[in-house]
Parts: structure tokens; sequence; C-alpha cells
């Protein structure tokens, strides 16, 4: 700055020069302040309180969850539902139905096909879902060519970090070695099966993303007497992911 001025009191320097060489440095700053500005503009703003992590890993160790996963995992619910959930569902559904969407079930702690995702670095659980062969309280019933897709949920400071999709290709390789059948496969117990979620309003693009197509939307009827609506989803034939 002060050579700046030193230049602009020179009485060696012209007046036009002044001028000429004082309109350039000021357009130097006008460009200056349209590049900060664009940047402010295109930085993304989480509407979400927790902070996401950032990690350079890529890949969670998926296992089938157990009942001493039972407490972790409640934590885990209610964390994603919690905050996620605002999203699409009022504060009354919400606070009337966190209380039972927001605990593990005990028939999927046992069933060896509810998984849960966990960090590699720190074991922490950050995500959970997976599938029955019937629906909830259907458990009595024959296997009808239809799977229920179960309880999916992610860690809100886990977000768009693979974890709902490295559970669900666990969950395509399960269905594919025991239920679809394949050209070459002569196993009677084999089928043409199609798959079913309830998921709530929110994670509609979720299951698009794994080729389900909406059906209609429900409510659900909790023993409390609360309302909790979704939409019914579903997706025909052999499930895939893509890598």
């Amino acid at each position: 700055m002060e050579s700046l001025i030193h230049f602009l009191m020179n009485p060696r320097i012209g007046m036009m020069s002044r001028i000429c060489f004082f309109l350039f440095r000021l357009s130097l700053v006008f460009s200056l302040l349209s590049k900060s500005s664009s940047f402010l503009a295109k930085k993304p703003h989480s509407r979400h309180s927790f902070k996401l992590e950032i990690s350079s890993h890529k890949e969670w160790n998926i296992r089938p969850a157990t009942p001493q996963d039972a407490e972790a995992l409640e934590v885990l619910l209610g964390e994603s539902y919690g905050e996620l959930l605002k999203e699409s569902y009022s504060k009354e559904i919400l606070d009337a139905s966190l209380p039972i969407i927001g605990k593990p079930v005990q028939e999927l702690l046992t069933s060896g096909t509810w998984y849960v995702a966990q960090n590699p670095e720190t074991n922490e659980l950050v995500g959970c879902g997976g599938y029955r062969p019937f629906a909830y309280g259907n458990e009595d019933k024959e296997f009808d060519g239809v799977l229920h897709l179960r309880h999916f949920a992610t860690s809100p400071r886990f977000l768009r970090m693979g974890v709902g999709k490295a559970i669900w290709r666990q969950i395509c390789r399960d269905v594919d070695s025991i239920y679809c059948k394949n050209s070459h496969d002569d196993n009677d117990h084999k089928q043409e099966i199609r798959m079913t979620v309830f998921a709530t309003l929110n994670a509609q693009p979720f299951y698009e993303s794994f080729g389900f197509e909406a059906d209609k939307i429900v409510e659900a009827s909790f023993p409390n007497g609360s309302k909790f609506p979704g939409m019914i989803m579903n997706l025909q034939g052999r499930p895939t992911y893509k890598e």
C-alpha cells in the first residue's frame, strides 16, 4: 500500500498514467471480490446438525447383527431417524413413533440376515439394514417369493459414504445365492422373487437407486395408537448392485 502511495505522489508520473494505474489496481480488487463471492455461493450447506466424518476408506466391515449390538444399534437408530426424518415428518409423528422405530427388533438381531456396517478404523456401527423372507408379524408363514427389506439406517455423520450401498451389496449376494434361479441351476428351492420395502417418505430416492419402484403410500399402525406414513416400494426380479 505504501509503495502505491509513493507511486501516485511521484511528480514525474503523469496524471493520465496515475489514473490508468489506479483503475488497473481497482479492477484487480473487484475481480478478487467476485471470485470470493462465487466460491461462498457454491459452498454446500448441510441442513443436518451432525458433523460429517471425513474418511479416506471406502470399505465398511459388513456382518450380521447380534443381540450384543442392541445398545449400539439403539443409539444409531435414534440418531439416524431422529435427525434425518425431520425432513419429511412432523414433530408430533416423530415424538410418537421414534420410541418404537428407534429400537432394534429382537427377531432381526438373531435372524442372520440383518446386517451392520462397522467402521474398520474404530469398530463403530455406522449403518444397519437387512431382509427377511416374510413381513413383520408373519414369521410363521411360508416363504411366498417376496423378500422384505427391514430397518435400514445410516449414521448422520456418515451419509453419502457408501454405507447403505455396502449393506445392499451383501443382501444382493445373499439373495442371488439362496433364492434366485439361474439358467444352469436346477435347485427346486430357488424361484423368481421380488423384494418389497416399507420406506420412509424421504428414503424413496435411496431405494430407487437400487431399482425399486414406488407403489403407494400406506400408514403403519403402532401399539401406542400412532400412525406412521411410508411408501411401499417393490423390486421385481434379481437384485443387482453397481461397484
